[in-house]
């Protein structure tokens, strides 16, 4: 049997439980969300979703948030990967997935261990609080406020 090292064993115990406490207000949780936005966000993170598995062959586990972020009265998605592959001692990945057409359109990745819609918009989007912090639209991405 291999052992991982003590400090490897800390990040990982310390990734998972800021993956689970990754909770947007006011969004629609995981287990409430709409089949179609989960095929949808599945196949707009198959890259991702495969690059994990090929770490460890380990599957990883999202949290998938449904909050419309644009004001189109669609379902976007903020979304956390929990994996060793995505997640380290300054939180996980969380992928900010808005629908475009038929599918779900990448605007932000954030390393994070909080992420939530914000109470404010800027020119049309909803902010995003990321830690504390407010972050906005700028040029198609979500950005740390200026």
């Amino acid at each position: 049997m291999m052992r991982m090292p003590l400090a490897a064993s800390i990040i990982l115990v310390a990734a998972s439980a800021l993956a689970r406490s990754f909770t947007p207000a006011q969004a629609q949780t995981s287990d409430q969300l709409d089949p179609a936005l989960r095929r949808q966000v599945e196949a707009a993170l198959r890259r991702d979703l495969e690059d994990a598995r090929a770490m460890n062959g380990q599957a990883a586990r999202l949290q998938i948030e449904s909050v419309d972020l644009n004001g189109d009265g669609r379902a976007d998605a903020i979304v956390l990967m929990d994996h060793p592959f995505a997640c380290g001692s300054r939180g996980c990945t969380v992928h900010v997935l808005v629908t475009e057409g038929t599918g779900l359109r990448r605007v932000g990745d954030i390393l994070a261990n909080d992420v939530k819609p914000a109470g404010t918009s800027t020119a049309g989007w909803r902010d995003l609080s990321v830690n504390g912090r407010r972050w906005t639209m700028q040029n198609g991405q979500y950005q740390l406020a200026r």
